[in-house]
């Protein structure tokens, strides 16, 4: 198994997730920490899927997929909003997601401590 960091690009830096990936192939197992449980979506050749960009964890590298606001023309208002960003796939290929989005789960993790 071959483990190796790939530049992801600027509009992923600029997505709020970071500009890096981990590129993993070859033979072997890879082992994956994530919030939450983790859900796969397998796509169809043509079929298109929207995601939160917190959410996702790993995808096939084939696969085509653009980062965009989620609130189109409204860039501060998604920044205000929490909303961010989202990719859009397109199949044919595997995403795989976490079910929590690791900065709602730390400001629920802030709510829960300071209320006790």
């Amino acid at each position: 198994m071959t483990v190796e960091a790939k530049w992801g690009g600027f509009a992923n830096l600029f997505g709020g997730e970071g500009g890096f990936g981990l590129r993993a192939h070859g033979q072997g197992e890879v082992v994956l920490g994530v919030f939450g449980a983790i859900d796969v979506i397998d796509l169809a050749p043509g079929e298109p899927v929207t995601i939160d960009t917190g959410h996702v964890v790993a995808y096939d590298l084939a696969m085509r997929f653009t980062i965009r606001r989620a609130v189109s023309g409204r860039s501060f208002q998604s920044l205000t909003s929490g909303e961010g960003f989202v990719f859009d796939f397109t199949g044919p290929g595997r995403v795989l997601l976490q079910t929590r989005n690791p900065g709602a789960f730390s400001a629920w993790i802030g709510r829960v401590t300071s209320s006790s």
